[in-house]
């Protein structure tokens, strides 16, 4: 805490350990970890790479059940075309 304390309901100055970075936040939320902005963009990027990997394991094993083709490229996201092998022609 940088700033002086006045009471829960009012934000106070912080350093951010983890990340090097100040910002405000209010005690109790700075205490819990979810006040400061850094924290909480790197709590929502690791949630979303949680999701992404999970997306390409399904998505993996839904085309492995055909048994055609194989994905050469990265999956990025549902919407974003993927580089395929096909299985049956070799393309």
């Amino acid at each position: 805490m940088l700033g002086l304390y006045i009471n829960s309901r009012e934000s106070v100055r912080y350093f951010c350990l983890r990340h090097y970075e100040v910002g405000f936040s209010r005690p109790f939320d700075a205490e819990r970890g979810i006040g400061l902005k850094c924290c909480r963009l790197h709590a929502q990027y690791a949630n979303a790479q949680k999701k992404k990997a999970k997306a390409a394991n399904v998505y993996d094993k839904k085309i492995a059940e055909y048994g055609i083709l194989k994905r050469v490229g990265s999956y990025v996201d549902s919407k974003t075309p993927i580089e395929h092998f096909c299985l049956i022609h070799k393309k």
